[in-house]
């Protein structure tokens, strides 16, 4: 998961913030959100401004987990990400 989440990060110049391209670790953010289709939101601490509350891949069963790289593969070929761990013919 790691290894393509890199790839992603490394690769997708269209998520950045504040000019600083996303790491793997918001790439996670990103996909488990769009993968369990759901934002949940949450006031912060002293009222000024809002969270996101993720979902974490450790709550997923070994089939949701194989669902969600599968889920990663599929979007990231769609927009032109290349897997190292992956041979291209594979996708």
């Amino acid at each position: 998961m790691w290894g393509r989440l890199t790839d992603w990060a490394e690769q997708d110049e269209r998520y950045t913030l504040d000019g600083e391209r996303l790491g793997p670790h918001d790439m996670k953010e990103l996909l488990m959100a769009a993968f369990k289709r759901e934002v949940r939101l949450a006031p912060n601490l002293d009222g000024t401004g809002i969270i996101h509350l993720s979902r974490h891949t450790s709550g997923l069963t070994k089939d949701g987990m194989n669902q969600f790289l599968e889920f990663i593969a599929a979007e990231g070929t769609k927009r032109g990400i290349i897997f190292r761990d992956t041979p291209p013919n594979r996708l």
